[in-house]
């Protein structure tokens, strides 16, 4: 390779090293982290920055939706102003339905080069004055086929604990050549009248021990 292509290379590596993405600085690494995403309701600002009455399927930002199953939701979500992250804020009062969830699209970057040697975490501070049960799911799309590893998460009343949830991809076959997207499902206690405040929520990867 030419000696001015290889310091061409280099200077654009320096580059995106020096100015990282919006949203994306301040993220907690793992050793040997090869991949941090922070989704875009955490990253960037929202418009508008308070949904009352949310529906299923609201989009939050890109990537990122709220589902459930509600006939008659009295669901209320807004986010902070200030510093990355923005800290966000799901208000519920009455909710007649069976499951309450954020749905986060992996960008390409992360899901199309996710491999077997892979841990993925999901890393979250939080607030929930009344803890319920909160599970969070790991979907691979490969082909037709959606591989999936599910883990529980312990909510914690202190956003100042972060709250991780880890996938080991080292259970999984992942073929490399039918990777089509993943994405991550946390979902939560639909009980009512509770609040849940997510202050800060990222995606990591690391490499695994050695099978």
């Amino acid at each position: 390779m030419p000696p001015r292509l290889i310091e061409r290379l280099r200077r654009r590596q320096q580059a995106a090293v020096a100015t990282p993405e919006v949203g994306q600085e301040g993220i907690d690494r793992p050793a040997q982290c090869d991949w941090a995403w922070r989704p875009a309701p955490w990253a960037a600002g929202m418009t508008p920055s308070t949904i009352d009455h949310v529906a299923p399927g609201t989009r939050l930002g890109v990537g990122v939706a709220l589902h459930h199953d509600c006939d008659h939701a009295d669901l209320s979500l807004s986010q902070a102003a200030g510093d990355v992250p923005h800290a966000i804020t799901l208000r519920v009062g009455a909710f007649d339905g069976s499951f309450l969830s954020l749905a986060l699209d992996l960008p390409a970057d992360g899901a199309m080069t996710l491999r077997r040697h892979h841990v993925v975490i999901l890393t979250l501070r939080m607030l929930v004055p009344h803890p319920g049960p909160m599970f969070a799911r790991l979907n691979i799309r490969q082909g037709p086929n959606v591989d999936q590893l599910v883990t529980g998460v312990a909510p914690s009343v202190d956003p100042t604990t972060p709250v991780l949830a880890e996938f080991d991809l080292g259970f999984l076959h992942v073929k490399p050549a039918r990777l089509e997207g993943a994405w991550v499902d946390l979902t939560f206690d639909p009980r009512g009248d509770t609040s849940i405040r997510i202050e800060d929520l990222t995606v990591t990867r690391r490499p695994r021990a050695d099978l």
